[in-house]
């Protein structure tokens, strides 16, 4: 399904391209593109990461009921996984406005070290987060002059993913 949305996306990004999901307070890849790189992010499906660190799992986490993001934040750890991982619940719950504000997530090693994604929220037909989509890779890569390039390939790629849910409005 998502190289059938994104047809020409790893050519244009030359970046990994990942598919997450929300499950049990944690997200979780599900489906991938890899980067033609030789050195790019490795996506393990399957696997649960947390939430308040990583643009995948922001972007998730952003557009959630404030409810179900304070009850979230209650039971994190807050483990510093990468130097730039948010470990204040304060400023999380401001950054997560912001990036709700934006319509995507940024993250420059906050799970991993060298490694940086931008992401945005997939949305059902009633508005409600079901999914996010990432474009990830190595720091050195993600230059101050592509990552305006790659945000607007983000945004728009999980706007037309949303779209095929049944959601109608532009994030």
């Amino acid at each position: 399904m998502l190289s059938l949305l994104l047809k020409n996306s790893p050519k244009k990004t030359e970046e990994s391209v990942d598919l997450n999901i929300l499950s049990d307070g944690k997200r979780v890849s599900i489906e991938k593109i890899e980067s033609p790189h030789d050195v790019r992010r490795i996506i393990q499906l399957g696997k649960s990461l947390p939430l308040h660190c990583g643009g995948s799992g922001k972007a998730l986490l952003a557009f959630l009921p404030d409810e179900e993001i304070d009850k979230i934040i209650q039971k994190e750890k807050f483990i510093p996984f990468g130097p730039n991982t948010i470990t204040d619940p304060t400023k999380l719950k401001e950054h997560l406005k912001e990036i709700r504000k934006n319509g995507y997530a940024i993250s420059f090693e906050e799970r991993i070290l060298g490694s940086a994604s931008v992401a945005a929220p997939v949305l059902d037909y009633k508005g409600k987060v079901v999914a996010s989509l990432s474009i990830s890779g190595p720091t050195t890569r993600f230059t101050k002059k592509k990552i305006p390039v790659l945000i607007s390939l983000v945004k728009e790629a999980a706007q037309k993913i949303s779209a095929s849910l049944g959601y109608h409005t532009n994030i």
